[in-house]
């Protein structure tokens, strides 16, 4: 199994333990409510069920944990991620990090990150940056990306 973060557990914010957390990827986090979640303490990985959310404002919301019913039992949350976990098969964007882009034989540059800024998904390299529609996802292989319509002849 692999882990995709979908929020960040800011710091707690009551005495019965819930947590003020920063949603990242709110379309995963919200079809993933009632199922597991994880969140890995320095190198353990802990379970996570959702009792309740209440106060979502903006990508901002406070979340109820099942089972932690104190501020000391939220307190090591501090600064966390929140993931859910899938299979080692699925693909995810977080994937192509690393992967190395050409414009036809010309190196654009090797992917450091992916992000959205709500506009579109963003492709970042250290040479340039992408929009995702520029990638040709489809065809990746052994690392490498191509932008689309630049295929050698």
């Amino acid at each position: 199994m692999k882990y995709i973060s979908v929020a960040k557990i800011r710091r707690p914010h009551s005495l019965h333990g819930a947590v003020i957390a920063q949603v990242l990827k709110k379309k995963e986090f919200d079809e993933n409510l009632n199922n597991i979640f994880y969140i890995d303490l320095m190198g353990e990985i802990i379970e996570m069920k959702i009792e309740k959310i209440f106060g979502y404002v903006g990508s901002v919301c406070r979340i109820k944990f099942k089972d932690f019913d104190g501020i000391d039992s939220v307190e090591e949350f501090r600064n966390v991620f929140l993931n859910i976990g899938v299979s080692d098969d699925t693909f995810v964007l977080e994937d192509i990090i690393g992967m190395q882009v050409f414009d036809g034989k010309m190196y654009m540059g090797t992917i450091s990150s992916v992000n959205d800024f709500g506009a579109g998904i963003v492709i970042d390299t250290e040479n340039e940056m992408f929009s995702i529609n520029e990638l040709d996802l489809e065809n990746m292989s052994r690392g490498v990306i191509k932008l689309i319509n630049q295929y050698d002849e």
